[in-house]
């Protein structure tokens, strides 16, 4: 019965990792799913090393919820304080998008969208923003700065399309979610040659914001 348990449990978390692109958190919970699989005894352990594999699969777990409920908090965090970018006096904010397909247990398409979407008052253009917040620049053998999806860049170029709206990613690098170390609001079009790839860390410089200036996008 523990088994079966186990089993469903990590099934479960499996689909959790796959929608939310975690690919190395949904290939430890496949072969988790497989080593306690309770149709049939795959593996023949001894009750000391089935004790050391409960041991690791129980923090395995506990370290992807306290990464997914921890990513999720500084996002929303990261995203207020964009937000907080963006005046009243001076910013209508239209929408911002709420995540829920958290509390529905499936894909909502419009969870994807972009985090916000302001209108200047001065002009009434509107703008999509995408808010991403990391830790740290990634050094790697490519170089120095924030590696961009290209699934992620994809989408938001259609949606920008599809909506008629000019989409701008901020990045937040640095420091914590509620008052980064350095902000940069990107166009989207301005990444479009480092999507799956790293955006350089000296090349976003231009796109650097003061936070205690009004903010002003083209």
């Amino acid at each position: 019965m523990a088994k079966f348990i186990v089993f469903v449990s990590v099934c479960y978390l499996a689909v959790v990792a796959y929608r939310t692109k975690e690919h190395l958190w949904l290939l430890f919970f496949a072969f988790v799913a497989v080593l306690f699989n309770p149709f049939q005894d795959i593996f023949k352990l001894s009750y000391f090393v089935w004790r050391i594999v409960d041991a690791v699969v129980a923090a395995g777990v506990a370290l992807f919820f306290y990464r997914y409920y921890d990513s999720y908090r500084k996002g929303g965090d990261f995203e207020k304080f964009v937000a907080s970018l963006f005046p009243p006096e001076a910013w209508v904010i239209e929408d911002w998008t709420k995540d829920k397909s958290r509390g529905l247990h499936r894909e909502v398409e419009s969870d994807r969208n972009p985090d916000l979407t302001v209108r200047s008052l001065n002009n009434n253009k509107r703008f999509a923003i995408e808010c991403k917040f990391r830790s740290r620049f990634w050094t790697t053998k490519f170089g120095t700065g924030i590696f961009w999806k290209a699934w992620n860049h994809d989408f938001y170029r259609r949606y920008g399309e599809r909506e008629n709206i000019s989409v701008r990613v901020a990045f937040g690098v640095g420091g914590n979610p509620k008052s980064p170390g350095a902000v940069f609001i990107v166009p989207l079009e301005k990444i479009e040659e480092y999507k799956g790839k790293i955006i350089p860390a000296q090349y976003l410089q231009q796109f650097k914001k003061d936070p205690k200036n009004l903010i002003f996008l083209e």
